[in-house]
């Protein structure tokens, strides 16, 4: 991912005058011709002479050339600055911005579903009508505790391990199933 920037001096201070995001360099380097080519940005590097009309009013002090030549309609000497654009154009490899970006949105949407999944064992749970021994012995079990544990931390794929190894006597294979998918489904929208 390449980013572009343009600055430009405004009130003696650089703006940020354009910024757009191209998945490469080859798009990015197409904007930036396209938008010199129009003047998008501003003025670009420019000759002014001595002799033009208004040039007492022009800033010449950032020439980045200057040369003498000759009027050839008046014969008169005149002096030529070759003025740089009035912008500036950065590039910036924005790559590991959105990596960390789509890194922090996979790990909150993994939370969010870890979440959503504690919600229908919640479910399942309330519709076996457990009595008090048998939510005690849930309760007390590791391998549950660990579960949620990795539930609520967004920690699907160690989570479905430990979900796939459980015995069939609190769950039935159909609960299990349904969880199962839930979170293959989930991986698979990530490519994970």
């Amino acid at each position: 991912m390449i980013r572009i920037e343009v600055t430009r001096v405004i009130n003696g201070q650089n703006v940020i005058t354009n910024r757009a995001d191209f998945e490469t360099q080859e798009q990015a380097d197409l904007m930036i011709q396209n938008s010199v080519e129009s003047k998008a940005f501003g003025q670009n590097p420019r000759w002014v002479s001595s002799n033009d009309p208004g040039f007492e009013f022009i800033d010449i002090t950032g020439a980045i050339q200057t040369e003498v030549t000759t009027d050839p309609d008046t014969g008169q000497s005149i002096t030529r600055y070759l003025l740089p654009a009035d912008y500036v154009i950065h590039q910036i490899d924005v790559a590991a911005e959105y990596e960390k970006r789509a890194g922090l949105k996979f790990a909150s949407e993994s939370i969010d579903l870890g979440a959503e999944i504690l919600i229908l064992i919640h479910y399942m749970n309330d519709q076996k009508n457990l009595t008090e021994d048998q939510f005690a012995a849930f309760l007390s079990n590791q391998t549950y505790a660990n579960i949620e544990r990795l539930l609520r931390t967004g920690s699907l794929k160690t989570a479905k391990t430990l979900i796939q190894g459980l015995g069939r006597s609190f769950y039935s294979g159909p609960e299990i199933l349904e969880v199962i998918s839930i979170i293959d489904t989930f991986m698979q929208k990530w490519g994970k």
